[in-house]
């Protein structure tokens, strides 16, 4: 309930962020890239679904809450090119390529 959250919302909510890992493939689920881009309910992949979520808090609250993927070196490319068809929805995307140890 709205009623319930601070009077605040907005000034607390741009102070976060959304960090997802988004380095798995998922070859084990029958996907040939990025596990966010597996179809799960209604055509909507868990990327899609993760964005509505995003852009519903957004315009809940008029606050700009971005989302930040962590790539691995086998998912950076697919996801920069399906982050294109997010660009107008309202929510922020940003992304970074995790480096693992030498």
């Amino acid at each position: 309930r709205s009623s319930d959250l601070p009077k605040n919302i907005t000034a607390l909510l741009s102070q976060l962020i959304v960090l997802k890992l988004n380095g798995g493939l998922g070859t084990s689920m029958g996907c040939k890239g990025p596990k966010s881009l597996i179809s799960v309910r209604n055509e909507n992949t868990f990327l899609d679904l993760t964005v509505q979520q995003i852009k519903h808090l957004n315009e809940a609250h008029g606050c700009d809450v971005p989302l930040v993927l962590m790539n691995s070196f086998h998912t950076d490319q697919e996801t920069e090119d399906i982050l294109k068809k997010y660009t107008h929805c309202g929510v922020t995307t940003e992304t970074f390529t995790q480096i693992g140890r030498a």
